[in-house]
């Protein structure tokens, strides 16, 4: 799985997961309410009511009494003008020392300011996101591209070639900065030594890397797969 935008790694989300009983299955552990909003602030559309429902709920659910850290949290992520203006009077000497534009205007009691501030919010974090996942669309669609060519030059059987050439090509670009430890005339010519080289590519180089090798690596298990079953 990629890492997410505006996340930690798995290691820190882990530790600070939250624990819960659900009927029927048990004890489940999921991400915290702080790194949840924080990973489903996306550039889909049914994602931004989820987060405004979520912290709404866990506002109503609070004991009167709650830490500082998440009294703030509730202020730099309320996403309703109504409930930043009320969590504002009720904490106010907290409400000061957040820097957010959409809380200055909730408490100057200007809910259209609010409401465009807010706006202004969502609309830099889909454009955030958005550039975030461009590598791993790119990738998706030169590797698409090349099973498409395959199917249509040579009939289906091309397919795992194409994805060969794909691996090839991300040899030869990244060969100075992720695979210097391999020969210089070094391609991969078994499934197994081009997962292999992936990996490499993966843990060696940038996010834009990273996205590539993953995508590729993926269409490469889903050709071997459908192999191992024809077989």
């Amino acid at each position: 799985m990629s890492k997410m935008r505006g996340v930690d790694a798995f290691g820190k989300l882990w530790k600070r997961r939250e624990e819960f009983e659900l009927h029927g299955v048990g004890r489940v552990a999921a991400l915290s309410l702080p790194n949840f909003v924080k990973a489903k602030k996306t550039q889909r559309d049914k994602d931004w009511p989820m987060i405004r429902r979520l912290i709404e709920a866990d506002v109503a659910r609070a004991p009167s009494r709650m830490p500082s850290i998440r009294c703030r949290f509730w202020l730099q992520e309320c996403r309703s003008y109504e409930l930043l203006r009320d969590l504002a009077r009720r904490h106010p000497e907290l409400a000061r020392r957040v820097r957010r534009p959409a809380l200055r205007a909730a408490i100057t009691g200007d809910p259209a300011r609010t409401a465009a501030l807010l706006r202004n919010e969502e609309d830099r974090e889909r454009h955030q996101d958005r550039l975030y996942w461009a590598p791993v669309r790119s990738a998706g669609t030169a590797c698409r591209g090349c099973v498409v060519t395959a199917r249509i030059s040579g009939g289906t059987n091309d397919v795992p070639s194409a994805i060969a050439e794909t691996v090839n090509h991300l040899v030869d670009e990244y060969r100075r900065h992720c695979l210097w430890f391999l020969r210089d005339d070094y391609y991969p010519a078994t499934d197994e030594e081009r997962l292999r080289v992936l990996a490499y590519i993966q843990r060696h180089g940038d996010r834009s890397a990273y996205m590539r090798a993953a995508e590729v690596r993926r269409w490469l298990l889903r050709t071997s797969s459908a192999a191992s079953a024809a077989s």
